[in-house]
């Protein structure tokens, strides 16, 4: 299902993390939703693959906590 229409109807500020290395959802959809979403902040992590939170923990808590 193509939701791209609903992301231009988010306001809030939105944080987008991703790996770089992500099989299972392409960078290219980080871009879309950084596009799509006008408040948004993307961070892409290099080398990093698609469970970035058991990958890199602390640097999703550090990204979060300078986002918040």
């Amino acid at each position: 299902e193509d939701l791209k229409m609903s992301l231009e109807k988010i306001i809030a500020p939105t944080l987008i993390l991703w790996g770089s290395k992500d099989d299972m959802v392409p960078e290219k959809h980080a871009h879309i939703l950084h596009e799509k979403i006008k408040n948004s902040t993307l961070v892409i992590f290099p080398g990093i693959g698609h469970n970035l939170n058991t990958q890199i923990p602390e640097k999703i808590a550090q990204e979060t906590i300078k986002f918040l």
